[in-house]
This record gives structure tokens, sequence and C-alpha cells, in this order.
């Protein structure tokens, strides 16, 4: 897809599709940054709430539920630190690409590397929470769950970074033939 459509007196038009595309990504840059604010909040939120749990001193609390609790939501920060990490980082390749720039760079494979990693580390400590909490507390009252929306996903950006670091290495070897 070509970027410039034509060149009259040094001005350089875009292409319908590259205005389309960078339109689009002004409004998801618009979203990721309210998403980063939302997933913020959650995130102070449920760090409240964990330092809650973790000094709360009521006899009518049975110590099995509040360790429950702090178990419950120890992973919820973890989470919420990695959907924002993630949703930050979406937001510098969505930024790029509304700015005109090419998608494929290496930055922006780096980029999907790390939020593939945030994905696993984020899978890794739910599953490691949820052995915990079967192994500390009463089975019966602790549910557990495979966490395949972060599996998948750290797979699918994974092989995304693959995509653009390979697009990247093929823009380099364009350019340079011209």
């Amino acid at each position: 897809m070509s970027s410039t459509s034509s060149h009259s007196g040094g001005n350089v038009v875009e292409s319908p599709e590259l205005s389309k595309l960078r339109k689009i990504c002004g409004y998801g840059h618009i979203f990721l940054i309210l998403v980063t604010i939302f997933c913020t909040l959650l995130l102070a939120l449920s760090i409240v709430a964990f330092c809650i749990f973790l000094v709360i001193d009521d006899p009518t609390i049975m110590d099995q539920d509040r360790h429950t609790m702090i178990i419950t939501m120890g992973t919820a920060v973890i989470d919420f630190a990695a959907f924002t990490t993630i949703s930050y980082l979406l937001d510098r390749i969505i930024k790029t690409m509304k700015n005109g720039e090419s998608p494929f760079t290496n930055d922006n494979a780096h980029i999907l590397v790390h939020m593939a990693t945030i994905s696993v580390v984020s899978a890794v400590a739910s599953i490691v929470g949820q052995v915990v909490g079967i192994m500390v507390l009463n089975p019966e009252n602790y549910p557990g769950s495979i966490p395949f929306v972060q599996i998948g996903g750290a797979i699918v950006l994974y092989s995304l970074a693959l995509i653009f670091g390979y697009g990247a290495q093929l823009q380099k070897e364009s350019d340079e033939t011209l």
C-alpha cells in the first residue's frame, strides 16, 4: 500500500487508505488512553482492597476467608497492573500508525514481545495464586481456573511480534533498494 498518491508542488497527498488508518488510529489512541486510565483506577482500588484485607482484624471474618481475599486481591493487583501496562504499550504502537509511520519497526516488535511477556507473567501469577489458595485454604471455597485468555493472548502477541519483526526487516530491505 502506497502512503502517497501524488506530489504536487512539494506537497505530499495521502492515499485514502492511509488517511482512514490514521483516523482510526486516532480514535484508537483516545480509546486506549481511556482504557489505561480506567485500568489505573481499578489497579488503585485493588491495591487499597489488598491493603485493607492485610490489616483487617475483624473477629467476624474467619482467617480462611481473609486469606482467600488477600490472595484474590493480590492476583487482581497483578492483573490490573498487567492490563494497564499492556494498554499503555499498545497505545505506543497505535500512535506510530496515527502519525503515519510504518508499524513494522523493531521497536514495535519489541513492544509486542514485552506485552506477551507481561501476559505470561500475569497468567503465571494467577496460577500460583490459585495453587496457593487451594493448598493453604479449603479447596471447596477456592475455585480454580486456567487463565486461557492471558496464555492465548501471549501466543498471539508473540506471533505478532515475529510478524512485525519480519515486516521491519522487509521494510529495511525495501528502503535500501530505493
